[in-house]
């Protein structure tokens, strides 16, 4: 337990540093409903310091682009084409920071 807590230490929050420039929340798009339409949405709207769990792998590659001026947040993404991850990362985020609120 001792090398998990000197690792949180190590590796947590506190001691991490942005890295990208800040930028602007896409705003609301009008209009037709468009992939890219989509993906500004969740730009404009996520709350701070959320969970996002990715499952897409074509209707979602804008996703992760528009929320680069969201709040901080969390990116949970596919790993390596799997089926049904998206489910099990969300309890998984949701038991390991259960300090912090989640949507559905």
């Amino acid at each position: 337990m001792g090398a998990f807590e000197a690792l949180e230490t190590a590796l947590g929050p506190s001691n991490l540093s942005p890295t990208q420039e800040k930028t602007d929340r896409p705003a609301l798009p009008e209009g037709e409903i468009t992939l890219a339409g989509l993906a500004a949405i969740e730009g404009a709207l996520l709350p701070e310091n959320s969970f996002v769990v990715d499952e897409s792998m074509t209707s979602g590659r804008g996703m992760m682009a528009a929320t680069k001026g969201a709040p901080p947040h969390d990116w949970l993404g596919n790993t390596g084409g799997s089926i049904g991850i998206a489910l099990p990362l969300a309890v998984g985020a949701a038991v390991a920071c259960s300090d912090r609120e989640f949507y559905a």
